[in-house]
Order: C-alpha cells, then structure tokens, then sequence
C-alpha cells in the first residue's frame, strides 16, 4: 500500500477539480489544495486497511501540495494521527449513519477557510449539497451484495435499508469515487450503474 495515499488523493483532485482546468461550475486547483477528511476509521481502535490508507495519505501528501483538516465523531487517540493535523469533532448519539445525517454537514460548513475537496473514506457519508466536491472512497459492496454474512444491529432489515439508502445517496452526491478492486467497481456497476462512469479503480497494493 505504499503509494495508495497519494494515487488516492491524486485521483481525487484529477477527476473532482477537472486537472486544474478551471470551469463554470468548478474552480481550477489552487496551489494547495485544502482536503477535508474524514478520519472516523481512525477512532475506533486497532488500524484496520482503510485506516492504514489515512495515515499515509496524512503522512505522504503534506508538502505535495495538499493540506488537510480532518472531520471524526470521538477523538483519535494519542500516536495514531501524524502531527500537524488539525481535526474538528462533532460528537452525536447514534451510529455512523446517523452521525453523517445530523452533524457531518454542519460539520464540513464550518471549517474555515473553506476546503477546496471533501474526502469521504468510509464507505458513505457524503452529504448533498456541499459547497465543494467531494471524493468517495467505496471499499466494497459486500454489505449489499451478501447480506448474510454481515452481523447487523437488530433490528437487521431496518439497518440494511438504512446502509444501502446511505449508500446510494453518497454515490450520487459525490463528484468521484474510487474503490481498490475490479471487483468492486464491477458491483458498483451492476448496484449503482449511474455511479459506474464516475468510479476509477486505485488498487491498495
């Protein structure tokens, strides 16, 4: 995963901000470019690979051009978040779904000064609306596609309903989406098939 960070980072500023090439709609890329990010993966104990990603993307991109500010629900423990990265927290009851419904906009709207690119790393979590694009980082489908073998909180049907609604919103609201497989983009396709021309394959090895 050595260079995932910075393929992931560089995919989003290429497809969300069109290359630098200004547009009615889009800005072109400033000298540095301010990246919201969302750093929940971070607060929940040992790294998983999505939390593994984050920290080389916090620690590889600075001084490339990139400056981030991050967004999570709790704090990041003490060792885990390079130094220099400011995060602002917004702490809510309920799970992540209900976090992302009821703080995470308010959240990214008050950072100041404004980013220029919201990172969304965690599956969903994209909220419609937001004054600057935002980059989905789509793991995988498996939750949708082999509900199954996924353990949900009771009661089971509400919460699948809920996963793929959050699912589907932030597919539609994000400018990019990348995901770390052929397999995924392939479920992305045949699950989300308006979403399929705006996914782009960044392996994780």
């Amino acid at each position: 995963m050595r260079e995932t960070g910075v393929r992931c980072a560089t995919v989003g500023r290429a497809r969300s901000l069109t290359s630098g090439r200004p547009s009615r709609s889009v800005p072109g890329v400033p000298p540095t470019l301010r990246v919201a990010i969302d750093l929940r993966p971070l607060a929940r104990g040992p790294l998983t690979g999505v939390g593994l990603v984050l920290t080389q993307i916090l620690e590889e991109l600075p001084g490339r051009g990139f400056a981030f500010v991050g967004v999570s629900d709790r704090p990041i423990p003490r060792g885990v978040l390079p130094a220099g990265v400011p995060v602002r927290l917004a702490e809510a009851p309920g799970g992540r779904i209900l976090w992302e419904t009821i703080a995470l906009k308010r959240l990214l709207l008050g950072i100041d000064p404004r980013p220029d690119l919201y990172h969304a790393t965690w599956n969903h979590g994209v909220p419609k609306g937001l004054p600057f694009p935002s980059l989905l980082l789509l793991h995988d489908l498996i939750p949708w596609r082999l509900p199954r073998f996924v353990p949900w909180p009771r009661p089971a049907p509400l919460h699948r309903w809920l996963y793929r609604r959050a699912v589907r919103a932030s597919a539609r609201n994000a400018a990019a989406i990348i995901t770390p497989s052929k397999a995924s983009r392939s479920d992305v396709a045949s699950l989300l098939p308006e979403a399929a021309a705006r996914t782009e394959v960044v392996p994780w090895a």
